[in-house]
């Protein structure tokens, strides 16, 4: 018997569903339940609207149904052809929101094998009323290991003999940065989501300066890695004029879905705090802060404050510049890290293939899900990233499949609110 408590949508829902149950080898839709129930109050409303901009185009393009209930779950009806195209989305979804609620956010039924299970479940939900979930994210302690890695992005260091940074070619850097156009050395790499065969959805953008760039054209003799305590003073200097040139865009692409790269002392810094006060608090947790292992070790307790200090305010922490030799010394939980970045190499695919476990191990414990393969620079990349449980991935090539990508697809609609 149909409830009579049922909102309109919900009607529809039950209606279609059973009009499906007469045949049901001949249904043209599998389902996605989204249980935006689980979600904590605060963030339903700014959630509901984003899954609405990210479904639509595809709904209006492949005719697919989504039904909102009385509770703020959804349910898709959607095409099996276009899967892999949904589980990217699902994936984009569930990396926003804190990863209690994750696990329990979204399921796929296969209607055609599923359909008195789904049914079920549609019946125990439809006509509730909504319910309030206070889950709170909570931060990790940190774990006391080290590692360390260069800042420069996809390009390898050079193995030439060079003269050490001085401190008066370290001014004489600055000061030509005090009179260069800013916004010429700022560089954008998209981290995407890649699922299976379906393009890459961008899911936000790493805006930095390259330093081997910046070397280049500067100082080509020179290998800023031979003084690590003046190349940290340049980088300070570089965090503060990104910190200060994404407050003066003001067109618009600078205000979510973009991660920096900062040194820990930059986020305790007046500088950080000026930064903050022009960011929309709706748009914070969509904002990356990039950090670099060697700085995070070197004083731990001042990265505990950091990032503490930075996820009060919304943002989310990425520990950048992991290779898959020192991935074994991270504990992303522990370290309190939203997301850890890997670099690829050709060793990785070396350790696969003499079935060395511990890569995987390694991988596993930090949740494949939260990482990044970074430095991809051809389709095999992808390959093994997808092996290792990996979907997000970085790199020139990532980024020429994006431009070639229908649409080029991007999330600058999707925050999450907190």
């Amino acid at each position: 018997m149909l409830k009579t408590d049922l909102t309109r949508q919900e009607s529809q829902l039950v209606l279609s569903l059973k009009k499906f149950e007469a045949n049901l080898n001949r249904i043209p839709y599998d389902a996605l339940y989204l249980q935006t129930s689980v979600l904590p109050e605060s963030e339903k409303s700014n959630f509901l609207s984003a899954v609405n901009d990210m479904l639509q185009p595809m709904i209006l393009l492949h005719k697919w149904q989504k039904f909102f209930l009385g509770n703020d779950d959804i349910v898709l009806l959607f095409s099996p052809e276009q899967k892999d195209e949904l589980e990217a989305i699902i994936f984009k979804i569930k990396f926003f929101v804190p990863e209690e609620s994750s696990e329990d956010l979204t399921k796929i039924y296969t209607l055609k094998k599923q359909f008195k299970e789904f049914m079920a479940l549609v019946n125990s939900q439809v006509g509730k009323k909504k319910e309030t979930n206070n889950t709170d994210e909570k931060a990790a302690p940190a774990k006391a290991v080290a590692a360390g890695a260069a800042k420069e992005k996809d390009k390898p260091e050079e193995k030439i003999k060079k003269q050490p940074l001085t401190p008066k070619m370290l001014s004489t850097v600055e000061n030509s940065l005090k009179g260069t156009d800013f916004a010429n050395m700022i560089r954008r790499q998209s981290v995407c989501a890649v699922v299976g065969s379906s393009h890459p959805q961008s899911m936000f953008d790493e805006v930095f300066v390259s330093v081997a760039d910046l070397r280049d054209t500067m100082l080509p003799n020179v290998d800023f890695s031979l003084t690590p305590w003046l190349f940290q003073h340049l980088t300070e200097t570089l965090d503060k004029r990104v910190l200060s040139h994404i407050n003066r865009h003001d067109e618009g692409s600078f205000k979510s879905h973009f991660s920096v790269n900062l040194n820990v002392s930059t986020i305790l810094s007046p500088d950080f705090v000026s930064f903050d006060k022009e960011i929309p608090s709706t748009f914070k947790n969509t904002i990356f802060l990039e950090l670099q292992p060697v700085d995070i070790f070197s004083d731990l307790a001042s990265y505990i404050m950091a990032k503490n200090f930075a996820k009060e305010r919304g943002y989310k922490i990425c520990v950048d510049g992991i290779s898959h030799t020192s991935l074994r010394y991270i504990d992303r939980e522990r370290l309190g890290a939203d997301l850890i970045k890997m670099f690829w190499s050709q060793d990785i695919l070396r350790r696969l293939e003499e079935n060395d476990e511990t890569l995987q191990e390694d991988v596993k414990r930090n949740g494949p899900s939260r990482m990044v393969l970074a430095r991809v620079d051809d389709a095999k990349a992808i390959d093994v990233g997808h092996t290792l449980g990996i979907n997000i991935f970085q790199g020139r090539y990532v980024q020429k499949m994006l431009s070639s990508a229908p649409g080029k697809r991007r999330v600058t609609s999707f925050y999450i609110g907190k």
